[in-house]
């Protein structure tokens, strides 16, 4: 088993990665969407890297990540800064003090294929996860005042490297990191690059709620429910079993086969069968269960948002329904409704009507039901 695959990791102090170059000092402003306490919390990624070809093999990962990183950051400056609350109730900013942010180098007495042969493999939830970032405080709370990045670069026996970094969710969301990793292998492939190859834009404002705010849809996804059947705070989040599911081409089709064929989306396929399966192993037939799920608005809403734009631009999509509707009638129906609440949060209004909801009632606290 995978839980039971033990192996020593000498992990190094921490240390600071400020921007190679001086950043100028200032205050940023957060969207509404960046500041709702579901986003309060840091998104874990970790990249495995093989052996690398023999005109690499001379090259130090670690002395490698660290001079790029402290090059990306001239250009995401605001990742070296510090969050800090403000006067208003529920408002944070970014102070770009250029602080820094943390890094550790360590080893691994293993090998990639040893990692890949046990348990789970390299798939999540992979329970060695603490020793390639051990500063993972995903689910602790500590936002304000503390370093936005934790990254840690482990060699392994074999050559091979894991890049593993916790980055603030108030900063960016998983489109934004992918953004900032891309930024830091470009200049890892070539250092002496002048900037990436997608500018990172801030953007923030661009996202400002209205004067005065006009809520103008029901918004069920951010309601809080009347009977809850599951509640738990991100922490407790940390502590639930978790599982990867993997569903080849074969059964995305054949679940297809049983709507509409093509003209139903892989996404919704996949989502509605995943909301049957919830529904009829947790739900009694008369709770109502709402499905949760992310839409990327960053090219979608007017005002559209920058080309670089790095920050939160989802927003949380809300199909709701009888879990004996859910489990019994056939698929289509959770296929619609699922398709009908991805429409309606793609609209200009809908993105608007978010910010002054979240503007007029503080914090965004999403429906756990």
């Amino acid at each position: 088993m995978a839980s039971l695959l033990n192996f020593p990791v000498h992990v190094g102090e921490p240390e600071l990665v400020q921007p190679e170059t001086t950043t100028g000092r200032e205050f940023k402003y957060l969207s509404n969407i960046d500041v709702q306490s579901g986003l309060r919390s840091h998104i874990p990624v970790a990249l495995f890297y093989p052996p690398p070809n023999k005109a690499l093999a001379a090259q130090d990962p670690v002395v490698m990540i660290k001079q790029a990183l402290a090059k990306v950051l001239i250009h995401y400056y605001p990742l070296a800064g510090r969050l800090r609350n403000t006067t208003e109730k529920g408002k944070l900013v970014v102070e770009c003090s250029g602080e820094g942010v943390v890094f550790r180098e360590a080893y691994a007495d293993i090998t990639m294929a040893q990692l890949q042969r046990s348990g789970g493999g390299l798939k999540p939830p992979f329970p060695m996860w603490d020793r390639f970032l051990v500063d993972d405080i995903w689910g602790s709370g500590l936002i304000t005042d503390s370093p936005l990045v934790h990254m840690q670069v482990t060699r392994l026996a074999c050559g091979g490297f894991v890049l593993a970094y916790a980055i603030s969710h108030c900063i960016t969301d998983a489109n934004g990191a992918y953004m900032f990793v891309t930024a830091l292998s470009e200049f890892c492939l070539n250092p002496d690059q002048k900037a990436p190859s997608i500018p990172p834009a801030w953007g923030r404002e661009i996202l400002k709620p209205r004067t005065p705010p006009i809520i103008s849809y029901p918004h069920p996804e951010y309601n809080p429910p009347h009977h809850p059947t599951i509640t738990f705070t991100p922490t407790d989040f940390k502590r639930l079993a978790q599982t990867s599911i993997f569903f080849s081409n074969p059964h995305i089709s054949a679940l297809q086969n049983q709507l509409n064929g093509l003209r139903t989306s892989r996404i919704h396929a996949v989502a509605s069968c995943l909301w049957r399966a919830w529904a009829r192993a947790l739900l009694k037939p008369n709770d109502t269960t709402r499905l949760l799920f992310a839409v990327d608005t960053r090219f979608q809403c007017k005002p559209s948002l920058p080309k670089g734009f790095y920050g939160n631009a989802m927003l949380f999509s809300c199909a709701i329904a009888k879990a004996d509707d859910v489990i019994r009638k056939p698929l289509q129906y959770a296929v619609d409704l699922v398709s009908e609440a991805k429409e309606r949060v793609m609209r200009d209004e809908y993105r608007a009507s978010v910010l002054d909801l979240i503007e007029v009632n503080g914090e965004g606290v999403l429906c756990m039901e």
